[in-house]
C-alpha cells in the first residue's frame, strides 16, 4: 500500500495590515488555489516562541497584543 502524493499549493500573497490599534492589528491575504484553509503563525519581534492558528478566512484579527511591540507574522495554505 502506498501513501498518496503531498497535495502542494503556492503561498498566500498579497500580505497585509489592516485596522492596526494599540493592542490589536488584522492580518491579510489572498486565496491560494487549492487551499482548504490556512495555518497563520506570529510572535513578538526576536523571540522564538510563536503563536499557531488554524484559518479558514482570508483575515484574521490578532487581539491583546502588546503595545509599543514589533511583532512578525507569516501564512501558509493548507491544501
Amino acid at each position: 500500500h502506498r501513501n498518496p502524493p503531498l497535495t502542494t499549493c503556492s503561498a498566500p500573497t498579497n500580505l497585509s495590515i489592516s485596522q492596526v490599534t494599540t493592542t490589536s492589528a488584522t492580518l491579510n491575504w489572498s486565496a491560494t488555489a487549492g487551499a482548504q484553509s490556512y495555518e497563520l503563525w506570529y510572535r513578538r519581534a526576536g523571540e522564538t516562541t510563536t503563536t499557531t492558528t488554524s484559518v479558514s478566512t482570508l483575515s484574521h484579527t490578532l487581539s491583546n497584543l502588546t503595545p509599543s511591540t514589533s511583532y512578525e507574522w507569516a501564512v501558509r495554505s493548507v491544501c
